[in-house]
């Protein structure tokens, strides 16, 4: 049991390091982008940055809740197939 313990603490504290690591990653990314972009746009920066968010806004109500789904449907496709068992169907007037 210790073992098995010690085993998902390694899986959880890696998850954890992965999860942080990619963070800092991502914002390191959008720090790199978003310099060039100010300096390429200049005195219209904020009209543009105001157009880039209002189609990120657009993006965001499109991929409403993908990421949920996409995982799930993962979880899913890992179950072992179920044979529904044969039940007699209520029939109601």
């Amino acid at each position: 049991m210790s073992n098995e313990n010690n085993h998902q603490q390694a899986q959880m504290l890696r998850g954890t390091a992965w999860l942080t690591a990619s963070n800092f990653i991502s914002r390191l990314l959008g720090a790199i982008y978003i310099i060039p972009w100010y300096i390429w746009m200049g005195t219209y920066a904020a009209k543009a940055n105001g157009l880039f968010h209002y189609g990120l806004q657009y993006l965001r109500l499109v991929l409403v809740d993908f990421d949920s789904r996409v995982s799930r449907w993962q979880s899913l496709s890992r179950l072992p197939s179920i044979t529904p068992c044969k039940k007699k169907s209520i029939v109601l007037p």
